[in-house]
């Protein structure tokens, strides 16, 4: 139970998969505590839907699956003199973990899988992305540079 407008005469009381029965009894003691009068309906029942985290991260499963490939195929061509392991496998690997530390991060704290938490696991995975191009285009500059020497 807490108060929801800055006068404190107002309150929100959430329940989870609550009954008439519940709701009538709960009606009754709210009424006696406060004294309110019996033919003043002052209770609102607002249902919110359940939603799950899939809900949420459906959109963003297929963009992140296309712009991933396209960082795979683009390390491959633009780094293929570092090798395939090198330009395909590490960072197919590396941002793969740091995807799955980002989501264990959130399950070990049990932080709550809402609208600003995947944002933020995009932001992540974008600077994964950008972090792996610039770690293989240094290495790439290292070695057009022994080959110079």
């Amino acid at each position: 139970m807490s108060y929801i407008d800055e006068f404190e005469d107002t309150i929100s009381i959430k329940a989870k998969g609550i009954s008439d029965e519940n709701l009538e009894n709960m009606e009754k003691q709210l009424k006696e505590k406060y004294e309110i009068a019996e033919d003043i309906d002052n209770m609102v029942v607002v249902e919110t839907p359940a939603s799950s985290v899939y809900d949420l991260v459906k959109v963003y499963i297929l963009p992140v699956i296309v712009t991933f490939a396209i960082a795979l195929i683009y390390y491959v061509v633009a780094f293929r003199k570092l090798g395939i392991v090198k330009a395909l496998v590490e960072p197919a690997v590396t941002i793969i973990v740091i995807g799955a530390l980002y989501v264990s991060i959130i399950a070990i704290c049990r932080i709550p899988v809402n609208e600003f938490t995947i944002p933020l696991g995009l932001l992540i995975y974008l600077l994964s992305l950008l972090g792996e191009t610039i770690y293989l285009n240094e290495e790439r500059n290292k070695l057009v540079s022994k080959k110079k020497k």
